[in-house]
């Protein structure tokens, strides 16, 4: 029997509490026997499998510490060894009941050093209350006496990170503090080792720079009463060098001015008024302002490209006119229907784009000369006329005028392939059918 030496007196007094001693530590006949309606529950699982292994003859050494209790009426008068096993190995079983919380037929709660990985954490702590604070800081040593300082993020105790030190100031009542302009109050705890801690103040403005974006000191003139909170980071369940800082209380910004391009960190509630000729649009984070629809231009440039934001209505005046090509509006000067004359008198001349009729121009070439005179086909390489472009020639003079290409690449096409002007005061016309090919047209001679 276990739990009784050799040699030893067997014996109520002795047998039955070392025996007792060892499966149940109860004279209890309910958990030792594990039967009974009214059974208490068994302090703890390995007690209960203590008990089974000696009522079957077996022997335990483990000590009654462990998974359990067992809930009260686990098991019946009629439980054998095996089912009593069987319900007492279900408790570990994750599918039927394997839990964590501490009450009957469960396992202990889970300690802190059990778990890895989860972050330190901060929470704000309430500083004792502040009386007759006038000036720009506060000398707070005395009421941060034991407290340790967080010198990293992977040490616990008070927030002395310049990036997260940000300190809640509060009137007597636990209102909102203001300056002159309306910005928010708050402070900055700063720390010189080895104790000594310094609320300096400060509240939000457009100009100069800290760790928290645009800020200015802040002078009490006045003796106030304050009510202050800091942070305190703490340990969750071990270090980890993992740290989520608690969010900053609500710091109501004012905005001025934003810069034209680029961006501008904006802090607290903001809110963006839309003036007239201004479109507001929120994407995601990012506030994109523009021009509000219906622009008006001015002037656009002579020649070049030039940028039309929102919707612009362009309308053509006189002698001008528009002609849009997707994105892209083409001004032309107007046709007036008259004939603008080009007058050539020397022996050669090389046609030029602006020999070409257009929808804004109707030139006519007129050779005047006395003397035989050359007019040239250049190539598309050279002058890049468009397919269609049609150009009139005019004999006012009295010698001929004859039609040459430049480049053999060039295809001059004519009644009878006749190259010249038929006679004085006779008008022909070259037109572009296909790309350096030319066709010429009218009263033609050799």
């Amino acid at each position: 029997m276990s739990g009784v030496t050799d040699g030893q007196s067997v014996n109520a007094a002795v047998s039955n509490a070392a025996w007792l001693a060892a499966n149940g530590a109860t004279t209890g006949v309910g958990p030792v026997c594990l039967a009974g309606p009214s059974s208490a529950p068994v302090p703890s699982v390995q007690e209960a499998i203590n008990v089974i292994i000696n009522g079957v003859g077996g022997s335990s050494t483990v000590a009654p510490t462990g998974y359990g209790p067992l809930p009260a009426n686990m098991f019946s008068a009629s439980s054998t060894h095996e089912e009593a096993l069987g319900l007492i190995g279900r408790l570990f079983q994750a599918a039927t009941g394997h839990k964590h919380t501490g009450v009957d037929g469960d396992g202990p709660l889970v300690t802190a050093t059990a778990v890895t990985g989860a972050p330190m954490r901060t929470y704000w702590q309430q500083g004792a209350p502040l009386t007759a604070v006038t000036g720009d800081s506060k000398d707070v040593s005395i009421f941060m006496t034991g407290l340790d300082v967080s010198i990293g993020p992977n040490y616990a105790g008070v927030v002395i990170d310049t990036n997260y030190s940000q300190c809640v100031i509060r009137d007597q009542n636990h209102g909102v503090i203001v300056d002159a302009n309306g910005y928010e109050v708050f402070g900055i705890l700063d720390y010189s080792a080895p104790s000594t801690f310094a609320l300096d103040f400060y509240s939000m403005a457009t100009t100069g720079t800290d760790p928290f974006g645009a800020a200015q000191p802040y002078t009490f003139a006045a003796s106030a009463n304050l009510q202050w909170y800091f942070k305190i980071l703490y340990d969750t369940l071990g270090p980890t060098g993992n740290v989520v800082y608690d969010p900053w209380p609500t710091l109501g910004s004012r905005i001025t001015t934003v810069a034209a391009s680029g961006q501008s960190a904006l802090r607290g509630p903001v809110t963006f008024s839309q003036g007239a000729g201004v479109t507001l649009t929120q994407v995601g984070q990012n506030i994109e302002i523009a021009a509000a629809s219906g622009s008006t231009v001015s002037s656009i440039a002579a020649s070049g490209q030039s940028a039309l934001t929102g919707a612009v209505t362009l309308s053509a005046g006189s002698g001008v006119q528009l002609t849009q090509t997707g994105q892209n509006i083409q001004i032309d000067t107007r046709s007036t229907g008259l004939r603008t004359i080009n007058s050539q008198s020397a022996s050669a001349y090389t046609f030029a784009l602006s020999d070409m009729i257009s929808a804004s121009a109707s030139p006519l070439v007129v050779f005047e000369n006395t003397a035989a005179a050359t007019a040239t086909i250049p190539t598309n390489a050279s002058v890049a006329f468009p397919v269609g472009a049609q150009i009139d020639v005019l004999r006012a003079g009295t010698a001929s005028v004859y039609f040459a290409t430049a480049s053999t690449a060039i295809t001059l096409n004519s009644k009878s392939s006749l190259r010249s002007v038929g006679a004085q005061h006779v008008g022909v016309s070259l037109v572009q059918t296909a790309a350096n090919v030319w066709s010429l047209l009218g009263d033609l001679t050799t």
